[in-house]
């Protein structure tokens, strides 16, 4: 458990940490594309495995919807067509997490 505890602690510092520097003033050094690379680069990692929960919950929880309709065609393909926005390697890879 306290290795849990250990591992979400470091990672909440790092979002805060990514966060607070991401609205801090700009700062002479390397060029603000590469700061928005890098940050960019930090917001896929850390939205990764968070993307992926949700790509394998709403495929797990599609069937039984799909089941329960008696396998209407409609509800089929909506369910498809989440499964195939939200599975999709640009939405897990992307850096940005779409509403």
């Amino acid at each position: 458990m306290s290795k849990k505890s250990i591992c979400a602690a470091v990672l909440l510092a790092v979002f805060c940490a990514t966060t607070a520097r991401a609205d801090s003033p700009a700062e002479t050094g390397p060029a603000p594309e590469k700061k928005e690379e890098t940050l960019s680069v930090i917001q896929t990692v850390l939205y990764l495995p968070f993307k992926s929960v949700v790509c394998i919950v709403g495929a797990t929880a599609s069937f039984p919807v799909y089941w329960l309709s008696g396998f209407d065609p409609q509800v089929k393909n909506d369910t498809a067509a989440l499964r195939a926005q939200y599975c999709s390697l640009d939405y897990l890879l992307g850096s940005q997490w779409t509403k």
